[in-house]
């Protein structure tokens, strides 16, 4: 039986173990990642013991195979790097208030106001968890 010991992040096998403790995070889970990698475990075995041990799909086999391909290139580091890019133009702090003041406010007006495109704004409402539906009043009982 498989137990995921927290200390150090390594995986350590018990017979006589009675319970898991979860990984948590993402390095946890690379770190054990990098232990099966260093064990030579291909990584479709490795997301196996992982999803055994885990109970719940964390993690697809695309992504550790991914993770895989970069220890393979000799990125054995947990740390998980910024990605390359051009930064996001809607500040999420500016722009929440705006959208908390006057929730019916369209796309569209939001879009004159703070200069981004509309497809901007869309998503910058979803990562606020917000709709971008239509808000007209409906002047007739809707029936279920």
């Amino acid at each position: 039986m498989l137990v995921i010991v927290n200390i150090n992040c390594f995986l350590k096998e018990e017979k006589d173990s009675v319970g898991y403790v979860m990984a948590d995070t993402n390095i946890e889970i690379l770190s054990i990642l990098r232990h099966y990698f260093k064990l030579c475990h291909k990584a479709t075995v490795a997301a196996r013991k992982i999803r055994e041990v885990e109970v719940h799909d964390k993690i697809s086999d695309r992504t550790i195979q991914n993770w895989y391909k970069s220890f393979k290139g000799g990125g054995l580091c947990l740390e998980i790097k910024p990605r390359s890019g051009r930064p996001s133009v809607v500040n999420l702090q500016d722009f929440k208030p705006k959208v908390e003041i006057n929730p019916t406010t369209s796309t569209y007006k939001l879009s004159e106001e703070l200069r981004p495109s509309k497809d901007t704004i869309c998503r910058a409402l979803h990562k606020l968890q917000k709709n971008y539906k239509n808000s007209r009043e409906v002047h007739h009982e809707l029936t279920p």
